[in-house]
């Protein structure tokens, strides 16, 4: 081959070269026009908690005791009344029950009278006769007790000032196992506490108990 044909070959083989350098750039990513590689795009997602207002519970109201009655413990009290009186001496009776094991009366207080006793009537050389119950009044296990007249009763004596019907005195009563009750007790008539007639001499004859 003359000289002439020697440069054409290696022309088109620095031409080959050129154009494989070229390639080789632009598939590993070369050039100016190619641009940073995009971050992937996270959508953050906002959890909505809905608000509610809790509804307002109704807190139960506990009943006023009614006149004549209270609960203590295992021990309730029914039908406490106290006799009209012009003087200065009454009583007090009621039903005392229990569905426990058994309770006693020790005291009862009152601020009508600075003298309340628990009491017991007996017949004594044959006449009847209020004395002052010993320990109290016993209540049998799951069992009643009634004060009433002509037997078992709270002898209020020394009163401040007389007693009406349609009244209501004020009493704490005391048990050996329950504890203290307030009870609130209306006053009745003669009438309507059978039996009372003559307690205002029980003053004369009212002894403590040993």
């Amino acid at each position: 081959m003359n000289r002439n044909g020697t440069r054409i070959v290696l022309g088109v083989a620095g031409l080959g070269v050129v154009l494989m350098g070229g390639l080789a750039a632009i598939s590993c990513g070369g050039g100016d026009d190619a641009g940073p590689a995009a971050a992937p795009t996270t959508k953050a997602t906002t959890a909505i908690t809905a608000e509610t207002t809790p509804t307002p519970v109704a807190t139960p109201t506990k009943p006023a005791p009614k006149p004549g009655a209270a609960q203590v413990g295992s021990v309730s009290i029914t039908g406490a009344a106290v006799r009209e009186t012009a003087n200065d001496v009454t009583a007090m009776y009621m039903t005392i029950k229990t569905t426990g094991t058994g309770d006693r009366l020790v005291s009862v207080t009152t601020p009508i009278s600075p003298m309340a006793q628990l009491h017991e009537t007996v017949m004594v050389s044959g006449a009847m006769k209020m004395q002052e119950v010993a320990g109290g009044i016993a209540i049998p296990p799951a069992g009643e007790v009634v004060l009433k007249p002509g037997g078992l009763h709270v002898m209020i004596m020394n009163l401040t000032a007389p007693l009406k019907a349609e009244q209501t005195v004020a009493f704490e009563l005391t048990f050996e196992k329950a504890g203290k009750v307030n009870l609130i007790a209306p006053v009745k008539t003669i009438g309507e506490t059978t039996g009372m007639g003559g307690m205002g001499s029980a003053t004369a004859t009212a002894t403590r108990a040993p």
